[in-house]
């Protein structure tokens, strides 16, 4: 009896573990430069893991996993909103005439960026040129004044 109560719990794990992967998989957005939703993919996981705890009637564990989770949770969005840790942004710059890279470039000098795209159109007499940055929110911000102010940059955008 207690044996086939193990392999009862075991099949209905595997299938709430089985179920729950496709769920974090959906929740995973991909562009062509990047990947959004592990955090969401990655919480979904875990308290579908706190709720089998429960379930299966270990109550103390599931609520101390659950209030670790949640503090884990909101230091993360605390750090993000303070700016603390990676940041990056893809910055997608317009500009009024045809531009050469290391014009650009300049403009990033001191922190780490990837090019993600450059195009010039001889028709149009413009440059589109798009970058990853990575740095201090600071510097993104920073950035978009430089942006603002250069007088080649005819649009932008930050995403």
């Amino acid at each position: 009896m207690v044996l086939a109560h193990l392999f009862s719990s075991i099949s209905v794990a595997g299938g709430v573990v089985a179920g729950v992967g496709f769920l974090g998989a959906g929740a995973l957005v991909r562009s062509e430069d990047k990947t959004f939703g592990f955090t969401t993919a990655a919480s979904i996981w875990i308290f579908s893991i706190i709720g089998l705890i429960i379930a299966f009637g270990d109550y103390l564990l599931g609520g101390v996993m659950y209030l670790a989770i949640m503090i884990v949770i909101m230091f993360d969005r605390l750090f993000e909103l303070k700016g603390i840790g990676s940041y990056q942004r893809k910055v997608a710059i317009n500009t009024k005439r045809i531009m050469d890279k290391d014009e650009i470039v300049r403009l990033f000098k001191g922190h780490k960026w990837k090019l993600l795209k450059f195009e010039i159109d001889k028709k149009e007499n413009k440059s589109v040129v798009s970058y990853l940055i990575k740095g201090e929110r600071n510097y993104v911000n920073l950035l978009k004044k430089k942006l603002v102010e250069a007088e080649w940059v005819e649009s932008f955008k930050v995403e």
